[in-house]
């Protein structure tokens, strides 16, 4: 006969209570379908741990997100999206320098509220963030306007801030 010891599964303090977990995925065992969970517990383990579907009522309080949160916004605006350059970096850099069209440099007025030749010395804190995905964004204030000739007629520097 073999005795499998399961003690070291669950901490025993929890038994009987609601308690995070993680499904982290599934999988099919010679006894059915089993979810794949960590508990998010502090002092239990953080073994894999096999569930069966519909065990302790598992499905019924599940909790699960609907998307990916790329486009919810993690921080207070006021919002000044723009198309990143094709770089996943730009979230270490210390600022960005990027060229804008004259109507984003419309929409930064409306964001900064203000006479925007006097925001490099306001220093007013605002959020930029990726046009596609507003998850992506950064704190900052905008150091430096000019006006240049070439296909992005303003070039804007903004400083990130870490919050």
């Amino acid at each position: 006969m073999n005795k499998c010891d399961s003690s070291l599964w669950f901490d025993k303090s929890l038994i009987g209570k609601e308690y995070p977990l993680l499904i982290i995925g599934w999988k099919m065992t010679s006894f059915g379908e089993v979810w794949l969970v960590q508990p998010l517990t502090r002092n239990g383990s953080s073994e894999i741990q096999r569930v069966a579907f519909g065990q302790f009522g598992i499905d019924d309080h599940c909790i699960a997100p609907l998307s990916t949160f790329e486009n919810t916004p993690w921080q207070a605006g006021p919002y000044f999206d723009i198309s990143f350059p094709g770089t996943t970096e730009w979230h270490t850099w210390t600022g960005i320098k990027i060229g804008i069209r004259s109507n984003e440099l419309e929409n930064l007025g409306k964001v900064l509220g203000e006479d925007l030749m006097m925001m490099p010395r306001a220093k007013k804190k605002f959020v930029i963030r990726s046009k596609t995905k507003h998850a992506h964004s950064r704190a900052g204030y905008l150091k430096t306007l000019e006006r240049q000739t070439d296909e992005f007629p303003w070039r804007i520097e903004i400083t990130f801030l870490d919050d």
